[in-house]
């Protein structure tokens, strides 16, 4: 049952992805519509690939390749979408204890996928674990502050605000939250929750499913890292 669930899941990241990929191809003939809402919809999620450094096809393969192999999160769903805003939340199970799997969170350079960064580099990202601290990503002159940390409780949960990638520059707001959970010495728990609010013309309940998967393979790396970890 364990193995049918995950797969069932790659197999909807898998679609996701392809869908999405098809999609953009498909938008580089296109000139985008300022008045046709679904066109202008169909042309964020370029944005989006875009913004987050998917600059060639083999990266867009690679992110699909990558949801088959890596064991899927245990759950991962959009609890609640709307106009202004969604919420959604992914658990997954590791092999480390509360403690290390929280430790190793704050080593987000070595987790993080850097295609999923501004500059391409994951070993240019830091997480300073203190109330108004930074998730930054620093290239030289070329810095971001992708989150604040707004919330500490070493060992068992932080919270950071901000919007992430592209939603940064749409000016929404969103706090992005990560409990840990034990369940013995070398088991534990991981519960990402994601909830996002403002204003977007298509409205970000179209953007939802998106912000899920891309979340969801950050906690896959998550888990590899942890289960690769002595």
């Amino acid at each position: 049952m364990m193995y049918s669930v995950r797969f069932c899941r790659a197999v909807h990241i898998f679609s996701l992805f392809s869908e999405l990929y098809r999609t953009c191809q498909d938008l580089d003939s296109i000139k985008v519509n300022q008045t046709d809402h679904s066109r202008k919809g169909s042309h964020m999620i370029t944005r989006f690939f875009n913004d987050l450094s998917f600059k060639a096809p083999f990266i867009k393969y690679r992110l699909i390749i990558w949801a088959l192999v890596i064991p899927a999160v245990s759950s991962a769903e959009v609890v609640s979408q709307a106009e202004h805003g969604f919420h959604i939340k992914s658990t997954i199970n590791v092999p480390a204890s509360a403690v290390d799997a929280y430790r190793q969170f704050l080593q987000i350079n070595e987790w993080w996928i850097e295609d999923h960064t501004w500059f391409g580099s994951a070993e240019n990202l830091s997480l300073d674990p203190v109330a108004g601290g930074c998730f930054c990503e620093v290239n030289g002159e070329q810095q971001v502050q992708h989150m604040t940390v707004s919330y500490v409780n070493p060992g068992k949960a932080l919270r950071m605000t901000g919007g992430l990638g592209p939603l940064q520059q749409m000016g929404v707001s969103g706090t992005l939250s990560y409990q840990f959970v034990g369940i013995s010495e070398h088991e534990s728990l991981i519960v990402q929750e994601y909830r996002v609010s403002g204003f977007y013309p298509e409205g970000l309940d179209t953007l939802a499913a998106i912000v899920d998967g891309v979340q969801t393979a950050q906690l896959n790396s998550l888990q590899a890292r942890l289960s690769e970890t002595p």
